[in-house]
């Protein structure tokens, strides 16, 4: 009798243990899903600040024109895709769900635009995002909603663009046109399907490569500083919040008669009569040096009236060391470059 007691005993301490053991591997292997679940699923939150734009200035000879300087804080997309020389900003506050596995977006939580004068400082407007979107399309999701690109119409009314997401699905089928004036939508359907990232907005080839080549007409000699003309002539690069080592002058044409330099405060000339001229309280702008600044203007400058702009009266502009790359040149050589035509005149 002892002995069964002794057998039972032992079966039920078996039972017992072998019980433990599973419910310890069933809640590993929640912790193991659990993880990987999180380290899948990004929350990703993004936010501007109005305090990060720390001087503006308008121009005292053509009114049109405006310098902004802001803190290293800020990242391109801010400065020049969402500031216009109208004397506004778009400030983004979005948080939203990525799976990082599938690459899309699985839940937005938050997407405001908010308008702000930038002379003023004052607000003028918050457009809820989001809320519109799901109103015209609840069965997409915005691609990038931290990130949307804003363009202005014939009448000069900003409007906002997005490319919108099947849900669970990669597939871009439609664009997403808000008006941040009258919160007007409009829903267009794409002709390009994308396999790849969201992220990048892919065009035919064909198509690519010529709008590629129109732009790199556009940016010329300040592109990565190609042929070294910045590092010859004492710029400095700067960083931002998105990008290090930016080249020390960078240069985008929105639209005719229409120009954006930017350059960092170390950059500026103690002495330049063109620059000073039009924005006299810009020369005694006192602040981080790797503030960034920014000039909104409404003229058509050659690269060379850029540099000069930039430049101490009476300062040459030096060629010294400049070279154009063989894959970067019509004949596919290594030129020496000793004037701004010679770079035009041999770059592709």
């Amino acid at each position: 009798m002892k002995g069964l007691r002794k057998k039972r005993w032992i079966l039920l301490a078996s039972i017992l243990f072998i019980l433990i053991i599973l419910a310890t591997s069933v809640m590993y292997v929640r912790y193991l899903l659990q993880e990987k679940k999180e380290n899948i699923i990004k929350t990703i939150t993004y936010k501007d600040d109005f305090r990060d734009f720390l001087y503006v200035e308008e121009g005292s000879v053509n009114p049109g024109n405006t310098a902004v300087v802001t803190t290293a804080d800020t990242n391109f997309n801010l400065r020049y895709g969402r500031t216009f020389t109208e004397k506004w900003t778009c400030l983004v506050d979005a948080v939203y769900c990525r799976d990082t596995e599938k690459d899309i977006i699985t839940d937005i939580e938050k997407a405001e635009y908010s308008i702000y004068d930038l002379v003023s400082g004052e607000r003028i407007r918050t457009i809820d995002i989001k809320m519109l979107a799901e109103q015209k399309a609840p069965n997409q999701v915005m691609v990038h909603p931290d990130n949307g690109q804003i363009f202005l119409d014939e009448n000069g009314s900003p409007w906002v663009w997005f490319a919108l997401q099947e849900k669970d699905k990669q597939d871009l089928l439609w664009n997403l046109k808000i008006n941040l004036e009258t919160e007007e939508t409009r829903l267009e359907s794409r002709e390009v399907r994308i396999e790849k990232s969201p992220e990048d907005q892919e065009e035919p080839k064909e198509e690519k490569d010529e709008e590629d080549e129109e732009e790199n007409d556009q940016w010329g000699i300040f592109e990565d500083d190609i042929i070294g003309i910045l590092k010859a002539n004492g710029f400095f690069s700067y960083s931002d919040k998105a990008q290090a080592d930016l080249p020390g002058i960078g240069v985008q044409y929105p639209a005719d008669n229409q120009i954006y330099i930017e350059t960092s405060v170390k950059n500026l000339p103690e002495n330049n009569e063109a620059l000073y001229r039009e924005f006299p309280e810009l020369k005694d702008y006192v602040g981080n040096e790797d503030d960034i600044v920014s000039l909104y203007l409404q003229e058509e400058l050659t690269d060379e009236e850029i540099m000069r702009l930039l430049m101490e009266d009476g300062e040459k502009i030096s060629f010294e060391g400049c070279v154009l790359p063989a894959d970067e040149s019509k004949d596919g050589e290594e030129h020496e470059i000793h004037s701004f035509e010679e770079f035009y005149q041999w770059k592709r």
